[in-house]
């Protein structure tokens, strides 16, 4: 549907375009007239698909889970997705628990960046309406000696897909919103309580997801040196999974 409707509105813009050409407007009217377009073309907002059955917790993974599953996880959801092969088995774990995302087309590699980790969609796919968008998965091989202990070689398995999938719970949070809602989350990002906002919710959707025990090793090892970020902290990590009756915690 997404394609169909991006089409649709691509070639009516692209009319209203060409009729604007023939018909004899001001410079100032023709500018416009693509500016309403290009915004008309990237503010169309696509709901959510039905609610999807999301694996239940695992405690732990270990290395024999992952080569056990990797066979049938690459058959599930494999396609479309360029890994640096040295996290290629971390991140199809956590993909598992994002069924709402299993089709979408996602590169993870490592980068030269001073951020431990990040999420975005591939910018040149925002641009036409199109193109099927993109997401990177950005690791860093280089970090500030101060930060060397979040580096993702420097964390446990666990930890690993559990900072994995608080990565993909902000590509799935990009996945329904528009062009324009992406563009304006990068640019309100930049303001400090948005970002704890932002964090936080993405936590909350990471132990939604039945990563909560992965994330709660993440922080653990990092919070020390992160805890700042706007993270959820492992004491309320742990709260919001005591409060899931998925994860069978005492309250």
């Amino acid at each position: 549907m997404k394609n169909t409707v991006d089409l649709f509105l691509f070639g009516l813009i692209l009319v209203l375009c060409l009729g604007m050409y023939f018909i004899p407007v001001s410079l100032v009217q023709y500018i416009l007239a693509g500016i309403l377009g290009f915004f008309l073309i990237n503010a169309i907002h696509f709901p959510r698909e039905g609610k999807q059955e999301i694996p239940k917790p695992v405690q732990e993974y270990t290395l024999e889970d992952l080569a056990k599953n990797k066979s049938q996880w690459e058959q599930q959801f494999g396609k479309h997705k360029i890994c640096d092969a040295s996290v290629t088995d971390q991140f199809f774990a956590a993909l598992h628990h994002y069924p709402e995302i299993h089709h979408g087309r996602f590169f993870v590699k490592r980068v030269k960046t001073d951020y431990a980790h990040s999420s975005r969609p591939i910018w040149y796919t925002l641009l036409l309406p199109f193109l099927t968008r993109k997401y990177l998965i950005a690791i860093s091989n280089q970090l500030p000696p101060e930060r060397e202990p979040t580096k993702f070689d420097n964390l446990s398995l666990n930890a690993q897909i559990g900072v994995l999938g608080h990565e993909l719970s902000h590509s799935l949070d990009y996945f329904y919103k528009s062009n324009t809602e992406i563009m304006l989350t990068g640019i309100a990002y930049s303001f400090a309580s948005f970002k704890k906002r932002l964090e936080v919710e993405t936590d909350q959707s990471t132990v939604d997801h039945h990563l909560g025990f992965q994330l709660l090793s993440w922080s653990k090892e990092v919070n020390a040196i992160i805890k700042d970020g706007g993270y959820l902290s492992p004491e309320k990590i742990e709260a919001l999974m005591r409060k899931n009756p998925a994860y069978l915690l005492k309250p």
